[in-house]
């Protein structure tokens, strides 16, 4: 993937939570805007003690408590809402919306104890806008981290925290590395994260390919 970017997050430390072309795209490019980036999967996120350790972990990887918080949505498969029991529902709901929770409280906890500014930023389907037969779990995780996200970005503003959404279907399929919709996507994230977005929080921005 072909990149000018300038270098707009050089000193960061970023963790990136995700899987895919998509996800990979935005580590190179903010690796390229000079951050330090930990890239790290889904498991086990659903738990409050694992969240700690990964926060633990990246902070000692990458030199310092984190500046950047990237979730990505987990991709999950279709199920059929009029045989959804309980438990399935929360399986399904728990890592797109419980752990991205989790992560973000735990990250802005560090932040505020290191009176330090931060980042947070979600990468989430566009199912919480465009209705899908056999995603109601997702969609419904989908609308409500985008109400959380607004809250949050109230709540932890005075704080100099900052909130913001990226929806896009980038990361609902595995895409090309040299898909020209990549470039945009990392771009943006790399620009949310860096202080000339210092004034946007509670936002939901769409990209997508043409």
């Amino acid at each position: 993937m072909k990149n000018t970017i300038q270098s707009w997050n050089k000193g960061r430390r970023a963790l990136v939570i995700g899987s895919g072309t998509a996800v990979n795209a935005i580590v190179e490019t903010l690796q390229l805007s000079g951050a330090n980036v930990l890239l790290a999967p889904h498991d086990g996120l659903e738990h409050e003690q694992a969240v700690s350790a990964l926060l633990d972990q990246a902070r000692d990887e990458l030199g310092g408590e984190l500046t950047t918080l990237v979730f990505a949505d987990k991709v999950v498969e279709p199920s059929d809402a009029s045989t959804l029991t309980l438990a399935q529902w929360h399986a399904l709901t728990a890592i797109n919306l419980d752990a991205r929770f989790f992560c973000s409280a735990e990250f802005a906890r560090r932040c505020i104890a290191a009176e330090s500014a931060g980042s947070i930023m979600h990468l989430l389907s566009k199912s919480a806008e465009q209705a899908n037969s056999g995603f109601s779990a997702g969609a419904s995780a989908a609308g409500g981290v985008l109400t959380m996200n607004m809250s949050l970005a109230v709540e932890w503003g005075r704080d100099n925290i900052r909130s913001n959404i990226i929806a896009t279907h980038l990361i609902d399929y595995e895409l090309k590395a040299d898909d020209p919709a990549l470039p945009t996507l990392g771009n943006l994230v790399a620009y949310y994260s860096s202080d000339y977005a210092a004034y946007i929080t509670g936002a939901c921005h769409g990209v997508d390919e043409a």
